[in-house]
């Protein structure tokens, strides 16, 4: 008996965690009740009747704000392409191989002799 007591109290505990069914209609509703549901999107058909319309009109391949657009811009756009970001991969991935094997082996054996 203590299980089928568990259980429902863990029924009605998740029972406000489970959304209600808002593609059902309810029983009681009639058709006067559907003109009152277009009245209710007026202000977002507006909203989106206001947005503008067609093509944007700056070209998304020309970024102005972000963390790399600078670097994008200096190495990458507008026939500056060069083999610069090629070492710096390099550098970056030599640095970081460097610091993990520091912190993980090379610190401890900055004073001492080799074991």
């Amino acid at each position: 008996m203590s299980i089928l007591r568990t259980a429902a109290r863990r029924a009605y505990a998740t029972r406000s965690f489970i959304p209600p069914n808002v593609a059902a209609q309810p029983a009681a509703s009639t058709a006067a009740a559907q003109p009152a549901l277009g009245a209710e999107l007026k202000p977002l058909v507006s909203l989106y009747r206001g947005l503008p319309k067609g093509n944007a009109p700056q070209d998304p391949s020309v970024l102005t704000e972000g963390l790399f657009v600078g670097y994008r811009n200096k190495h990458f756009q507008n026939g500056k392409e060069s083999g610069a970001p090629l070492a710096h991969v390099i550098l970056l991935v030599f640095g970081v191989g460097y610091t993990m094997a520091y912190h993980s082996h090379l610190k401890h054996h900055k004073n001492q002799a080799h074991h």
